[in-house]
């Protein structure tokens, strides 16, 4: 059965688990959540699975469900407003709560290295957070579409895109460490400035 992926769609109230090869029976509804929740599942406990999540930005709340069994949270967090932006900051392999605010600041509630707020970006930016050194710490990162720069914690800047491409930043070439990559939707191309290029 290793071979069995599962995807995760949100449905109003709660998330719909459904295996590609599984029985009919083998689908669960979780109700958990809210229909105001963006999802932003990860990693929160370190326990090696997916634990459910949301990002409520009305309100600043993460609710979080625990795939080890721990109480169901909520935890006030962030920016009213924000951009959830949870990654692993603190470099302790557990995913951190951080927003990314419309201003331009970052807050980030570290596992280990507990809160921090820093100003990275105007508004404006979009955040594009990824481990851009391979330190083993996800980096602040924003792309500016006006002039489609990205601006990384760990180097001055980068021009890398245009003002309509979408940034999608991830390890393309497998070396560990994040590569800049924008989508351009009007031809539907992607480009990729690899860490090796």
């Amino acid at each position: 059965m290793s071979h069995l992926r599962a995807f995760a769609r949100f449905v109003l109230l709660g998330w719909l688990l459904i295996g590609f090869s599984l029985p009919v029976q083998a689908q669960r509804i979780v109700l958990f959540g809210s229909t105001d929740g963006l999802p932003v599942p990860a990693d929160y406990d370190g326990d090696g699975r997916t634990d459910l999540a949301l990002f409520r930005p009305s309100t600043a709340d993460w609710l979080v469900r625990f795939t080890s069994g721990i109480a169901d949270s909520v935890i006030r967090f962030g920016a009213s407003n924000g951009v959830p932006v949870p990654a692993d900051y603190d470099g302790d392999g557990r995913i951190d709560l951080a927003v990314f605010s419309p201003t331009g600041e970052w807050r980030v509630r570290g596992s280990h290295d507990g809160l921090s707020a820093t100003t990275f970006g105007v508004p404006g930016d979009q955040p594009v957070p990824g481990d851009y050194d391979g330190d083993g710490k996800t980096d602040l990162a924003v792309f500016r579409p006006q002039s489609g720069t990205w601006f990384l914690s760990t180097v001055i800047s980068v021009a890398f895109g245009e003002s309509c491409d979408r940034p999608v930043p991830g390890d393309y070439d497998g070396d560990g460490l994040t590569d800049l990559a924008v989508f351009r939707p009007s031809t539907g191309h992607w480009y990729r400035l690899g860490s090796n290029d």
